[in-house]
Order: C-alpha cells, then sequence, then structure tokens
C-alpha cells in the first residue's frame, strides 16, 4: 500500500521534491489521484500501529503535492497530521521537517506568525541535530518572511545567519543564495556597493555550480543595481 501510494504521488512530484504547477493538473487528474491515494491509505490502516510512520510519510507527500496545486489548506491539514505522528514514532529529524513543511505552508496562506514559529521550532531541532543545511533553509524563509513584510534590518540579519551556516556547512548554493538575499536587502537600504559584491559573489558560485538559470537571475538583478549606480553618478 505504501508503495503504491508512494508512486502515486511520485507521478507529480519535480526535482528535489518540488511539485510541479498546479495548472499541469487537471480536475479530474487531481480527483483520480486523491481517491488512489486514499484507498492506499485505507489500506495501511487497516494494518498495525508499526505503519503508521508510512502513514505519515504518505501525508506528508500528499502535503506537498496539494501545496504544489495551491491548495494550502489541504496541505496544512495533511502535514499537521504527519508531524502528529512523527511526534510519537519517528526522530527528531523528522520532527523537524514536519515543522519546516507547516512553516512553508503557513507562509503560503500569509500566516507569518505562525510561520515564523513552525520554521524556529523546526530549526532548533534541527540545531541540536547539527543539521547546518536544514537550519541555513529556515534562517532563509524566515529572512523572506520579514523582507516581505517591510522589516529589512531583521530579515538581513537572519540571510547573514543562513549564509554563516552554508559556510559551516560547506553548502555551496546555500551561501549563494544568502547573498542574493543579502543583496537584495542590500540594494533596498541604499547601500548598492556592497550589494553589487553579494551579488557577483552569488553569480560566480552558481555559474560554477552549473545552475545557470539562477545565475541569470542574479545578473538580471546586478545588472539592474548597475544602472542604478551609473544613474546616480551621472546625476
Amino acid at each position: 500500500y505504501y508503495d503504491r501510494a508512494t508512486t502515486l504521488l511520485e507521478q507529480y512530484s519535480g526535482d528535489q521534491g518540488r511539485e510541479r504547477p498546479g495548472e499541469q493538473m487537471t480536475d479530474s487528474a487531481r480527483t483520480s489521484l486523491t481517491d488512489r491515494v486514499n484507498a492506499s491509505v485505507t489500506g495501511i490502516l487497516k494494518q498495525s500501529t508499526k505503519h503508521r510512520d508510512q502513514l505519515a510519510m504518505i501525508y506528508e507527500k500528499m502535503g506537498n503535492v496539494y501545496r504544489g496545486m495551491g491548495e494550502t489548506r489541504k496541505a496544512v491539514d495533511l502535514h499537521r497530521r504527519a508531524l502528529d505522528i512523527y511526534q510519537k514514532t519517528r526522530s527528531r529529524k523528522d520532527v523537524a521537517k514536519g515543522y519546516l513543511n507547516l512553516g512553508k505552508d503557513y507562509e503560503e496562506t500569509g500566516e507569518f506568525g505562525q510561520a515564523i514559529t513552525s520554521y524556529i521550532r523546526g530549526m532548533k531541532l534541527l540545531d541540536s541535530l547539527d543539521e547546518h543545511v536544514g537550519v541555513c533553509v529556515a534562517l532563509s524563509n524566515i529572512g523572506h518572511i520579514h523582507e516581505r513584510c517591510g522589516r529589512l534590518g531583521p530579515a538581513l540579519d537572519n540571510y547573514r545567519k543562513s549564509h554563516q551556516r552554508a559556510k559551516d556547512a560547506g553548502y555551496g548554493l546555500g551561501m549563494a543564495r544568502a547573498m542574493r538575499d543579502e543583496g537584495s536587502v542590500l540594494m533596498r537600504q541604499g547601500d548598492l556597493e556592497l550589494a553589487r559584491k553579494r551579488f557577483e559573489f552569488a553569480v560566480t558560485i552558481l555559474q560554477q555550480m552549473g545552475r545557470h538559470q539562477e545565475a541569470r537571475s542574479v545578473r538580471n538583478l546586478l545588472e539592474s543595481l548597475v544602472r542604478q549606480m551609473h544613474r546616480g553618478d551621472v546625476d
């Protein structure tokens, strides 16, 4: 039952566990997916409680799919169910992942206070396990919320902490993304020269990693910044 449900859910998953955009799933396909996965869930429930951890993983995957379709309320419900089981049966790392999933759900529903609380709970567990990459991601996500709400100081602080954690872990992609985000805030604060250095740093790492699409995106920010600096020189 678990293998069947997992196979169904993975049909709608993209690279690195990210779901495909919701518009790629028709209403009939969505209904079919839900019915078939629910049948597998029912099969698991009929078995002994030792399979509840598998049920939690299915809830988690279903939540990720629904979030990808933009149905964040369903995602919240499913991720809560998964977290409830993880807290009883799984490791601290799985519990932390459950909190991070909820944080992402709440972030997308605009419930920023609950999102930050969930991210912090997950981050504390990951920190106790020296899981630097997970802490790096959580810090960046918290920074995104602060930046979105116009709180540039706290956003910048979280991005800098994220960069340091990524550096400690040798996580190049995390370093590049933290520098990109830091540059974005610095640009808004008017510190254009330091923002330029951050963008250049990010582009270099992303190119070295072969992440050319991300590198082009940051390069566009850099070019916009250079034009802004040039206008200032002319004025």
